[in-house]
């Protein structure tokens, strides 16, 4: 704000604050301790898909935390579609767009509620693409849920790959 006698208000982890209290919550997320990290590799035979992500833990973990799941989104970029109230440079394109989730359920399917440290676990997601998708333009992202007692879900961490 050009005149203005106060910072502008930062969104850091779901809320907002001043400047000060904004370093102060990042500084804490840096020094978080990461639970899990993986990779993913992707399939593509015609429409047919297989996503293989495999996640290692880098601490044990037990069913008193909740539950670990594990999700995958398809995406796709470049797509040009019009939208009121584009201000963008790249007017009405737009890029990761959610195409379609594999698996039994949008927030993901049951990965493990225990694992040991540096455990690994591995699951397979399959599912078919429309063919009017353009594959070149498709990735797919992967997240690691963890859905603690109360039921609620926490992104535990995300992988991103292209279509292969």
């Amino acid at each position: 704000y050009f005149g203005g006698t106060e910072m502008p208000f930062a969104a850091v982890g779901g809320g907002s604050a001043m400047q000060s209290t904004s370093v102060t919550r990042i500084d804490e997320i840096i020094a978080r301790t990461p639970i899990a990290n993986g990779k993913v590799s992707t399939t593509v035979n015609g429409n047919d898909i297989t996503v293989k992500a495999e996640t290692q833990f880098f601490k044990a973990v037990d069913a008193t935390g909740g539950t670990y799941k594990i999700a995958a989104y398809i995406t796709e970029d470049g797509l040009s579609h019009t939208q009121s109230s584009d201000a963008s440079s790249n007017k009405n394109m737009h890029d990761n767009v959610l195409r379609t989730t594999l698996g039994a359920s949008a927030t993901g399917d049951i990965l493990t509620n225990q694992m040991d440290q540096w455990g690994v676990k591995t699951f397979n997601f399959f599912g078919t693409l429309n063919a009017a998708w353009k594959k070149e333009k498709m990735k797919v992202v992967v997240v690691l849920w963890k859905q603690g007692p109360d039921n609620k879900l926490t992104c535990v961490n995300s992988w991103t790959a292209a279509l292969q």
